[in-house]
């Protein structure tokens, strides 16, 4: 997993919009401008990251997470539940 220091973009985000104890599932993206496309490569650099230059990573490489489920909020299982 990665340290959130990484993805301050990210951790910003999921501070400011989804509410506390809630686990999703999903997968973590990068956004390559130049290329104008997905790069598993700039994934690995964001990843790689030191957190002095993970803020002009951010700017420059955009992540963002697609959740797939939400396991669980406020320590309730959600799993059984239908969609």
């Amino acid at each position: 997993m990665a340290r959130v220091h990484r993805f301050p973009d990210l951790v910003a985000a999921a501070a400011e919009q989804l509410p506390h104890g809630l686990v999703l599932d999903g997968e973590l993206l990068v956004w390559d401008a130049v290329t104008g496309r997905l790069s598993f490569e700039a994934l690995q650099r964001r990843a790689a990251a030191r957190a002095r230059s993970a803020r002009g990573l951010a700017a420059t490489l955009p992540a963002f997470y697609i959740a797939f489920a939400a396991l669980q909020h406020e320590g309730i299982e959600l799993q059984h539940l239908p969609y």
